[in-house]
């Protein structure tokens, strides 16, 4: 199996790109550490944030459907 990159995406309900992710050359069945990410309050925004790997869909996998997580809202409410 030929390395791909895999793009990673945080990304609000409403489709805004907080953060983009390249990791390139993963092989099949190898893992990656992917962070810490640190966000502020305003780049999560008011909506649920979403983390999707192999964005947008390039790489031909076995199961496609656990690519995304939804991460919620601002974990401490609505204010910091």
């Amino acid at each position: 199996i030929e390395a791909q990159d895999v793009v990673v995406v945080l990304e609000r309900t409403d489709g805004t790109q907080v953060d983009v992710k390249n990791i390139p050359s993963v092989m099949d069945g190898d893992g990656i550490m992917l962070g810490p990410v640190v966000l502020t309050r305003a780049q999560w925004g008011d909506e649920a944030l979403i983390a999707v790997v192999d964005w947008p869909d390039n790489i031909n996998e076995c199961r496609e459907v656990n690519n995304i997580q939804n991460l919620g809202h601002w974990p401490c409410g609505t204010s910091d």
